[in-house]
């Protein structure tokens, strides 16, 4: 999760909020006109599922956005 606000603070995309979920913890953040959803949810002691959607409207997924965010917070890891 810090990794994931660390590359949207870099993307200059904004956290509005933080939530926890039955299955681990959300993150609801704002870029423009699009809405972004990322959740977690832990698989193991070591390994975390990552989960992005970025919305523009109603209809149209932007998943460019939601890549580049997993890709970004990988970096931040240093896995790539």
């Amino acid at each position: 999760e810090n990794a994931t606000r660390t590359a949207l603070n870099q993307m200059g995309i904004k956290v509005d909020a933080t939530s926890k979920t039955g299955q681990g913890k959300a993150i609801c953040a704002t870029a423009n006109d699009r809405q972004i959803e990322i959740e977690f949810e832990a698989v193991s002691s070591k390994t975390t599922r990552m989960r992005a959607v970025a919305k523009q409207g109603i209809f149209f997924k932007d998943r460019a956005t939601a890549a580049e965010i997993i890709i970004q917070t990988e970096k931040v890891l240093g896995l790539t």
